[in-house]
């Protein structure tokens, strides 16, 4: 065979196995588009298994092991492993080798998500999510409460969709290097590393469902609202920066005046919010883990996740209207006092759920640690938060009656 002959050849199968592979992306991603239990056959096969209607508690408990020990971590091993050979300066060098090593991925991958997927239907089957609430009466499950199961299921969700994007990604860049090969053959990184990134989040995520206090699944829903406290201080200290330097009339420079004074206060309210739940955080109470479960219900853990974000959509209601009510205050003093003291009497009431399950279920379980210090803690913060509240609803109040 001439040297030309053998280089065609070697093209020909370059372009063989590149398009193999994409195709296998391609075909990984329309399986995974959406994170339902699609694989039905492999959850029967489950089932008949187990032998049984309901997975009994030793069952499930094979089922999380399962997924904590072995198919999750194998799961973001198989991403890593996609991250480092799609990277086309490494793949282009021992191309066959490397793509081959890629497929065998590919196959891996769907004998890692497959049982995944059949697993968390087991424990958390869809059914269960759309016919009822989160349970009031499963202080006794344990590890089992729905609450738990349910969190397991929607952080693996948030998980596939950004695998199933990855694998997008790197159908792209596969017939990317394959249509045009010099032009992504020095490129250092694989362009998908983001969103495996955020996949391993999710992923690190469902194995904290399974392992974690209730108190760490509830911080896996507060991540993203905890980010939220600093950019709505920074949006209140711009605001309170315009409120001072704006040139006024003088009939309107005392609604201005009193309107520094709000925001002043609106930045001590963000403050002691953040601080509660600051508390409740890993750099907090829950800085030595706590015990796996509580004698909180569903119901009651869930209360307690989402009191952060009813407190930051109150405060974020609070930063619109003083934005707006320099102007609106012109017309109509009476109804912007009026709005103001309606979302700080809603933040007010926020935190009477969560600090009561605070005390009773967290408190008595802290390890290592005197309660009494926690307990005299959150007693000291309420009375401040209280304070603060109440010093800013007067001052709300007294816009009204103004001249």
């Amino acid at each position: 065979m001439s040297d030309a002959d053998s280089e065609g050849s070697d093209e020909l199968e370059y372009l063989r196995m590149g398009a193999l592979a994409a195709q296998g992306f391609r075909r990984l991603s329309e399986k995974y588009r959406e994170p339902t239990d699609q694989n039905r056959n492999a959850i029967l096969s489950e089932l008949d298994a187990l032998s049984i209607d309901e997975a009994t508690t030793t069952s499930k408990e094979r089922l999380l092991n399962d997924l904590q020990y072995h198919l999750l971590p194998a799961l973001r091993l198989h991403l890593a492993n996609i991250s480092r050979l799609l990277t086309p300066s490494y793949l282009c060098v021992g191309f066959e080798s490397k793509i081959k090593r890629v497929l065998a991925i590919q196959l891996e991958i769907e004998r890692t998500i497959d049982p995944i997927k059949s697993h968390i239907n087991l424990l958390c089957p869809e059914r269960s999510i759309s016919a009822t609430a989160n349970r009031a009466d499963d202080q006794h499950l344990k590890q089992f409460k729905s609450y738990r199961l349910r969190s397991l299921r929607a952080q693996f969700a948030e998980a596939s969709t950004f695998i199933f994007r990855t694998f997008v990604e790197a159908f792209k860049i596969l017939e990317d290097l394959i249509i045009r090969p010099v032009s992504y053959q020095n490129m250092p990184y694989f362009p998908g590393d983001f969103l495996i990134d955020r996949a391993f989040e999710y992923i690190d995520s469902t194995i904290e469902c399974i392992k974690g206090s209730e108190l760490d699944i509830v911080q896996c829903f507060w991540r993203l609202e905890l980010k939220n406290f600093g950019l709505m201080l920074l949006d209140i200290r711009v605001l309170h920066y315009g409120f001072e330097n704006e040139e006024e009339p003088t009939d309107q420079i005392w609604a201005r005046e009193s309107l520094i004074e709000l925001a002043d206060m609106a930045i001590s309210l963000i403050k002691i919010s953040n601080l509660f739940f600051t508390k409740l955080s890993t750099r907090g109470m829950n800085r030595k883990r706590l015990s796996h479960s509580t004698e909180m219900s569903s119901q009651q853990i869930e209360s307690l996740a989402q009191s952060i974000g009813k407190v930051t959509s109150d405060l974020g209601d609070l930063i619109a209207l003083l934005r707006t009510a320099d102007e609106e205050m012109v017309d109509n003093r009476a109804e912007v006092s009026q709005r103001l003291v309606s979302i700080v009497l809603n933040l007010k009431s926020r935190f009477d759920p969560p600090l009561l399950l605070v005390l009773l279920y967290l408190l008595p379980i802290v390890p290592d640690t005197d309660p009494s210090y926690y307990k005299s803690w959150f007693v000291t913060w309420n009375t401040q938060r209280i304070l603060v509240t109440e010093n800013f609803i007067n001052l709300a109040k007294s816009l009204a009656n103004s001249p």
